[in-house]
């Protein structure tokens, strides 16, 4: 019989595999550059920009579950890249790849002159930096923005089935629109914003096209920010500001230093 106690935990080993590449990741993108907002943050608890500004030591730490499930995402963003890199990689060649042999959808794409994923943007006058998923630049010079989204079947339901709920604080159209900021300063325009959903349950996506007008709510949300998260004590708790959303207090690293504060 195997004795099961020389056995890996398996489990503890993707969990710690996991914090570890969080923190590398921390350290690589975010540490000695807390004076940003984080771009991802839009349309976030004002409080919760203030106490990372601030280097306020986090009180309550992600559980094993939910870092999991962030990982998803994470994986499946970092597939979506590889997969553009490699197309990004058969237009300059023309497209003389032997994999990629499809007449019609070669042609359709053969009008895209550049593909840029993961690219950082640096708002310096509104004190926001982040990064993009995918910029598509065409050849007559349109430029176009992607946001990926990897959600469960649920909120997938809530926002595109038959009954759907619209968001009360369009968070994901603002991130796109400061993201779309930064990328229009970066190359010269911006013609297109569009929000790609991967359904991680099913497999499953939608393309949302996001309008330009959300550029300026979402300048207008920062300017805020600037106006009120640099001050000497977090902002005071407001509905649908501090936080924005009922659900990020549950989610929340700063929750208890934010109860006693």
């Amino acid at each position: 019989m195997i004795n099961k106690g020389i056995l890996p935990d398996l489990a503890l080993i993707y969990n710690q595999y996991i914090e570890s590449e969080n923190k590398a990741n921390t350290e690589e993108r975010y540490i000695g550059k807390e004076h940003f907002f984080g771009a991802s943050g839009t349309n976030m608890c004002f409080r919760k920009h203030w106490y990372r500004r601030n280097k306020i030591e986090e009180t309550e730490t992600t559980d094993m579950v939910s870092n999991r499930k962030m990982r998803l995402g994470t994986i499946q963003h970092t597939d979506f890249e590889n997969a553009l890199n490699w197309f990004s990689n058969i237009l300059k060649n023309d497209f003389d790849n032997s994999i990629y042999n499809n007449t019609n959808t070669s042609s359709n794409n053969s009008s895209i002159e550049t593909i840029v994923t993961e690219g950082e943007i640096i708002l310096p006058e509104l004190n926001v930096r982040g990064f993009y998923d995918l910029v598509i630049v065409m050849k007559t010079g349109e430029v176009y923005l992607y946001d990926f989204k990897t959600i469960a079947s649920y909120p997938y339901k809530m926002k595109f089935g038959r009954n759907k709920i619209p968001q009360k604080v369009p968070t994901h159209e603002t991130q796109l629109a400061t993201y779309g900021m930064g990328v229009k300063k970066e190359f010269g325009r911006l013609d297109g914003m569009f929000l790609y959903y991967y359904n991680k349950d099913t497999s499953i996506n939608k393309q949302v096209e996001v309008s330009m007008d959300w550029l300026w709510d979402a300048e207008q949300y920062w300017i805020k920010a600037n106006d009120i998260c640099t001050g000497e004590i977090p902002p005071p708790v407001r509905v649908q500001e501090s936080p924005m959303h009922k659900w990020e207090c549950g989610y929340c690293n700063y929750l208890t230093y934010c109860q006693e504060n």
